[in-house]
């Protein structure tokens, strides 16, 4: 392997390992699908727009199928399981269970695609990385084992996707491949109950804001003008009218208790 290989390898390894522990402070915050959406958000943002500009979108449209497919192999359903896992394990012990995923590659392998059938040394070694996984499934208890559960089930669905990819995906380019399942994934996880609950509970606290603040503006125009001058807000808009009026009166008094009949 060369040295350009090698950085490139232990960069992607860090950035991989690092995302176990902001999912897991995501989810002590927010819903296991909340985290997935956003993380789905930010890739279809920054990919789409490029995969957009280099030959356009209209280079999945023959392959929408297998694009919704990995969507939701690839992204959607083991974003949320990874999420929900860690809210009963520790990030750590997520990471070091997703390493399933190349061993459930080899074995269903042999099934879907032959050509990455396991063999000799490699095939030792996969049965020995299965046994590690049992070992550590195994050791926990209650919830925990639910968590780690979940783990193995996002790992199985990485398998899936990638024998999946590599004999339905091939003649798709890598980039636009990438967009479009970020894009699909993004709409299945935001279409689900979680999101849309969060949705409406957003927008619910923005309109009572709304109402808190305009009826707070309204008592303290009515305090600073009392009377039929009293001036009633209907919309956040009349704010700055109260306000720029309320500074003005206060420019004038204050100049008033400047003026010459003051008395130091």
């Amino acid at each position: 392997m060369s040295r350009a290989n090698l950085s490139l390898l232990l960069a992607l390894s860090a950035i991989w390992g690092s995302s176990f522990l902001f999912i897991k402070l995501g989810v002590d915050e927010l819903e296991p699908a909340v985290v997935a959406f956003g993380r789905l958000l930010v890739g279809v943002a920054i990919l789409l727009p490029i995969a957009a500009a280099r030959g356009g979108l209209g280079l999945l449209r023959p392959h929408l199928r297998t694009v919704a497919v990995l969507g939701a192999l690839n992204n959607a359903l083991p974003f949320w399981l990874l999420g929900f896992a860690e809210t009963r394990i520790d990030s750590g012990l997520a990471a070091v269970i997703q390493a399933a995923a190349p061993i459930f590659t080899v074995v269903l392998a042999i099934r879907l695609d032959p050509t990455q059938r396991a063999t000799g040394a490699r095939l030792a070694g996969i049965g020995v990385g299965f046994v590690g996984v049992a070992l550590l499934v195994g050791m926990q208890s209650g919830g925990q084992v639910v968590g780690a559960l979940a783990v193995l089930g996002a790992a199985l669905c990485y398998a899936v996707s990638a024998l999946f990819a590599g004999t339905r995906g091939r003649s798709v380019p890598t980039l636009h491949l990438a967009a479009g399942q970020l894009a699909c994934g993004t709409l299945l996880i935001g279409s689900s109950p979680s999101i849309l609950r969060q949705l409406v509970k957003q927008v619910t606290v923005v309109f009572c804001c709304r109402a808190r603040l305009v009826e707070a503006v309204n008592i303290f125009a009515q305090d600073v003008h009392g009377g039929p001058e009293a001036l009633c807000i209907q919309s956040l808009g009349d704010t700055n009218r109260v306000l720029q009026r309320f500074a003005r009166d206060v420019a004038l008094g204050d100049a008033a208790d400047d003026g010459p009949g003051r008395v130091g």
